[in-house]
């Protein structure tokens, strides 16, 4: 660090601070660079366009990793989503079904993303992990102690549940980010293609915890409005792996098949609870059912055409890494013009280019931080601070504003995951920014 401290980001949180590098110059580990041969393995990375990137390998190998042809998914995930064969299950009306499981022969274990989250599970019959108890939990279960149902912080890897040790798991709410950088990233553009597929993983090692082997299984409760709007939207779902999308597609038909089942003023629950138990006691209807529909799946492998754009990020990042900053900058123009961009995806890069320009032109670079700004109000702020302009009002008419706002929607489904969203972003222990974006978009509505 001490020799490329300028090929460095600070940011500075309520409660530590945090470096990093802008690119992982992997050059100066000559054993790794200069190897002839590299292995990555990996059970979860679906999506390895990012070693592109990070790790500076070719974009052939990247698309042909090698893979076992004849598997295409290990073990068994039974997902449901509660929300979908009732309105009455909302994530408060589950999480207090979930608290009255009664269980002695298997795990329950349920995983959330912030500490907001968890405290609505906090009771006699829960006991919730945290960094320094974690461990000794997880041991606990694998030793077959079952006695309470257990609620785990923001840990969506490193930790194995096999086989008794989680026969239930709940995912509720999305995954957040770990790291300053990545949370940075995220509000400053949040509809970006990659910081989507960051997540998609995120959910992906998240629901990987409870199956650890091929004769694993487990049920896998979906429980959250923005965690439902992103495996089941169009714009998102894409970015998960085509096994997990199958699983996600069996589960949407055994939401139906539950529905259709429902009998009048009976718990919804009651019909989640006893499709599971068709899965715990090993139904054989559902085993072929599950097998014939994932041995279905056409091509495990996740093709993308993001490796390119990857690529050129890191090249021009080299450029200002080398002191020739003029070209990073050039370069970074061409990169703006060649590739079709949002005005938040377009903000984040100008914000790359005035840093690349800093050190040889500061006025022109504070030029380019206003441009920046104006595109995207999340990067940081011009010295000097930047002119607004007054808002004019524009009369559209009614139903003009009505289709376009109904038009960013491929259906019905679309436009009532997103207004959950927005619902449940109204309350206590979101983020300030979605608030506020969930007050926009009640404005819009």
């Amino acid at each position: 660090m001490k020799d490329h401290i300028t090929d460095y980001a600070c940011y500075l949180g309520a409660d530590r601070v945090e470096i990093c590098p802008y690119l992982a110059n992997t050059n100066i580990f000559g054993s790794f660079s200069y190897a002839n041969h590299r292995i990555l393995m990996s059970a979860t990375t679906q999506e390895d366009a990012f070693f592109v990137k990070g790790f500076g390998f070719g974009s052939e190998a990247v698309m042909n990793p090698l893979m076992y042809q004849k598997q295409k998914w290990s073990g068994e995930k039974m997902v449901i989503i509660p929300s979908m064969i009732s309105d009455e299950c909302t994530r408060e009306w589950v999480i207090a079904s979930i608290k009255k499981i009664k269980h002695s022969e298997y795990g329950v274990v349920v995983i959330v993303p912030n500490e907001w989250k968890l405290n609505a599970y906090r009771c006699e019959e829960v006991v919730c992990a945290d960094r320094d108890t974690v461990f000794g939990i997880i041991k606990n279960l694998k030793d077959h102690k079952f006695d309470k149902i257990v609620v785990i912080n923001n840990r969506y890897d490193g930790i194995d549940l096999p086989d008794e040790a989680c026969r239930i798991l709940v995912l509720d709410s999305l995954p957040g980010f770990s790291m300053l950088s990545d949370k940075y990233e995220q509000e400053c553009r949040p509809v970006s293609d990659l910081i989507n597929k960051k997540i998609a993983q995120r959910i992906e090692q998240g629901m990987g915890r409870g199956v650890r082997g091929n004769k694993d299984y487990c049920a896998i409760l979906i429980v959250g409005s923005d965690l439902v709007k992103f495996v089941r939207s169009i714009e998102t779902r894409k970015h998960l792996s085509n096994q997990t999308k199958k699983q996600i597609e069996i589960g949407i038909e055994l939401a139906k098949y539950v529905t259709d089942d429902l009998q009048e003023n009976e718990s919804p629950m009651n019909q989640v609870y006893s499709v599971v138990n068709q899965m715990l006691q090993r139904d054989p209807s559902w085993k072929t059912y599950y097998a014939e529909n994932m041995d279905s799946i056409a091509d495990n492998i996740v093709r993308t055409t993001r490796y390119n754009r990857l690529s050129e990020e890191a090249n021009i990042e080299k450029l200002f890494s080398s002191n020739e900053y003029e070209k990073a900058v050039a370069e970074m123009q061409k990169f703006l013009d060649s590739y079709d961009m949002d005005d938040s995806e377009r903000g984040w890069y100008l914000q790359q280019m005035a840093r690349y320009c800093y050190p040889i032109m500061k006025d022109k670079s504070n030029d380019i931080q206003k441009a920046a700004f104006r595109k995207n109000s999340q990067v940081l702020k011009p010295r000097g601070g930047i002119e607004y302009k007054k808002a004019v009002y524009i009369y559209e008419g009614r139903m003009r504003q009505i289709k376009n706002y109904l038009s960013k929607f491929v259906n019905k489904d679309e436009m009532i995951l997103n207004i959950h969203e927005t619902i449940d972003n109204l309350s206590f222990g979101v983020s300030a920014e979605r608030f506020e974006t969930a007050v926009m978009e009640i404005g819009k509505l």
